[in-house]
């Protein structure tokens, strides 16, 4: 038996690991302490893990985030689940009937993966606390900003800033207001020019060469030269302007939101998230509902990472296998009309009631993944 780090049942890390205990069968027992902390000293997610030598067709599985009960506890309820669902890619640990249903939902042609042109994380800066501002007043073209670096107050050029989010403010369709600005020195993927910053945007460019000595620094003086002012990782930024679906890279449930017009900008790591582009413009909205829906909770619940607070992962690894059914012609514009009546409502009122028509969303997205009323319950109760 060995008391370790679970999250490799999930990770890239543990692919070897994986694979060499799932074909042999070796894993006997596990239990699971989720989100819990064992240790007063460490803050790691932690499982037990029984292993045996000889083949073992089930695996006996528990998972406790009480602590307590789980010591205190003489007849620990373990659940049966079968060793097939161990492979080097992920481990997961179900009841027959959920297997099966998890099975199914695998089986689909196409995947998240398969209806986009890219699956893009935000953008790193390296310098957050001076190119994330906090807007302050807006005064025609120019935006009083607050810089978290030095605590000083500016004003610099409103064009050369785009509206940024983190991952809070998104919920289920729709963007909440934010008052954070990115400071963006590019135009179709090019670092602006120190002639045009001077002459366009002349604060800005005061701004920038009051920060030069942190800027120049950055991961051991790496941005020292002509760049200097420039993102360390200048990734996504020709597509960060598209129209997308963006989901936060942590949260407790789906939280896929729609940036119809591309005016928002987002960072990388557990506070941004990732973007997402469909090939067809016309299935922004079906995928919305899709990604939204309670079986793709259910689904992301059984394959991705557990963080603090039943928290899970939204990386781009666990969303990309997202199965995606096939939208049939009258179901498809059905989810298209009920997905372009939250947009409006929720549009005019950030606040209203769209429990109906995600309910209804549900009741098309379950005939199309062809879900029994057995499984639909299985979905329902987690």
């Amino acid at each position: 038996c060995f008391i370790m780090p679970h999250k490799f049942i999930n990770a890239n890390y543990g692919r070897s690991l994986k694979g060499f205990i799932g074909a042999g069968k070796l894993l006997e027992k596990i239990v699971h302490f989720g989100s819990s902390q064992i240790f007063e000293d460490a803050t790691t997610y932690t499982g037990l893990f029984f292993l045996s030598k000889k083949e073992n067709k089930t695996v006996s599985y528990l998972e406790t985030e009480d602590l307590e009960e789980f010591k205190n506890d003489r007849f620990l309820r373990f659940q049966e689940s079968t060793a097939s669902l161990l492979t080097a890619d992920q481990w997961v640990f179900l009841e027959p009937q959920a297997a099966s249903l998890l099975k199914k939902l695998q089986s689909f042609d196409n995947t998240l993966e398969s209806k986009t042109e890219r699956i893009f994380q935000g953008i790193k800066t390296s310098a957050d606390k001076i190119f994330i501002v906090e807007q302050l007043n807006d005064i025609g073209d120019l935006v009083e900003i607050y810089c978290k670096e030095n605590e000083k107050k500016y004003f610099i050029e409103k064009e050369i800033l785009k509206p940024l989010i983190k991952g809070g403010n998104s919920r289920p369709y729709q963007i909440s207001d934010t008052d954070l600005l990115l400071l963006f020195p590019y135009k179709d993927g090019e670092l602006l020019t120190p002639e045009f910053l001077e002459a366009e945007t002349p604060k800005t460019w005061d701004y920038l060469n009051e920060h030069k000595l942190y800027l120049e620094g950055r991961e051991k003086n790496k941005m020292v030269g002509d760049k200097w002012y420039g993102y360390v990782y200048p990734k996504a930024l020709t597509v960060i302007n598209s129209a997308k679906i963006f989901t936060p890279d942590i949260a407790p449930s789906p939280r896929f939101s729609y940036d119809s017009k591309g005016e928002f900008a987002f960072t990388g790591g557990a506070a941004g998230g990732y973007g997402i582009l469909p090939k067809n413009d016309e299935d922004f909205k079906f995928l919305l509902a899709v990604l939204n829906s309670t079986v793709i909770a259910w689904y992301i619940s059984k394959t991705s990472t557990q963080m603090r607070g039943g928290w899970l992962s939204f990386e781009s690894r666990f969303i990309r296998s997202i199965p995606i059914p096939v939208g049939h012609s009258e179901i498809k514009k059905e989810i298209d009309m009920l997905v372009s009546e939250i947009l409006k409502d929720t549009q005019e009122n950030p606040t209203i009631d769209i429990t109906a028509n995600k309910a209804e969303i549900d009741r098309l997205v379950y005939e199309l993944y062809g879900l029994t009323k057995e499984e639909i319950q299985i979905v329902e109760n987690g």
